[in-house]
Formats: C-alpha cells, sequence, structure tokens
C-alpha cells in the first residue's frame, strides 16, 4: 500500500520528514510530491488566479526533463485503459485497452514505445498530460518532485 501527500513550498523539510516518519509504520510507501495540481487548473481551464486565492506560489519549471517512469511503472483504469502513468487524465497517454488486446500486446505495442520514447526524450510539452506533471517542477523543500521512501 502505498500513501501519497502533495506539499507546497509553505511545508517545511521537518514536516514532510516528520510526514514520511508517523506514516511508514502503516504502509509500504510513502510518496511526496510537489503540489502542481493548481497549474493544471490554471492552465487548462484559464483560472490563472488560483495560486492568489489559495496564498500559493506557483512552481518553477525545470529544465528539460526527462521522465522514465513508463518504462517500468503503468496505471489500469477501471474502463481496461493501459496508461503510461497515474498522471493521465485524458485519452493522450493511453498505451491500449485489455478489454480489447493482452496486456503484454499493449506493453510491446506501437502505441506504448512511440509514448515511452517521447516521455523518455524529453517531450513533456507536447503531452497536455505531462505539462503538469510534478517532475517538471522544482520544489526547494523536497529532493526530487516526487519523492517515494520504501520499507
Amino acid at each position: 500500500m502505498k500513501l501519497t501527500t502533495t506539499v507546497t513550498k509553505r511545508d517545511s523539510a521537518a514536516e514532510i520528514e516528520d510526514f514520511i516518519a508517523t506514516h511508514s509504520a502503516y504502509v509500504d510507501e510513502v510518496q511526496v510530491s510537489g503540489f502542481t495540481h493548481f497549474v493544471h487548473v490554471s492552465d487548462h481551464f484559464g483560472k490563472e488566479k488560483i495560486w492568489d486565492e489559495f496564498g500559493l506560489d506557483r512552481p518553477d519549471l525545470k529544465g528539460k526533463v526527462k521522465c522514465f517512469l513508463p518504462n517500468f511503472e503503468m496505471l489500469v483504469k477501471p474502463n481496461g485503459d493501459i496508461c503510461a502513468c497515474c498522471g493521465a487524465y485524458t485519452e493522450g497517454l493511453v498505451y491500449g485497452n485489455v478489454y480489447q488486446e493482452s496486456l503484454m500486446d499493449i506493453w510491446r505495442g506501437g502505441r506504448a514505445e512511440q509514448l515511452r520514447t517521447k516521455i523518455c526524450g524529453g517531450d513533456l510539452e507536447e503531452l497536455e498530460n505531462c505539462r503538469v506533471c510534478p517532475v517538471r517542477y522544482k520544489y526547494d523543500n523536497i529532493d526530487n518532485a516526487v519523492h517515494n521512501t520504501r520499507k
């Protein structure tokens, strides 16, 4: 079982470590992710003032980022869609559907390979889902935009 929390610049490193220490006894993994949900809200839905409304600073973008998550992880949605990662909120990261073909055929298929090549190559701006991914943003209070602690 994995527990995920989201942090902003307001959260101190000590608070984050305390969260991990408190909860790691109850789960297999604690994941701390940078807060980019409002990037999607502000950019995709045109709500640019959301940051001010909640008193948060928009995180800064890193330089070109390569993501290797699609090489070893996928998301299976209840409708059978197989996606590159948990950030797949549109059809843009869908590899295929297990109700239409086998999981192994999807994983080794052309659509999956095409998306993995694009994502691992750092073409994240081209993919709507990847534009708001925490991996693309800097956070001073965590080493990486997604920090995992496993038992």
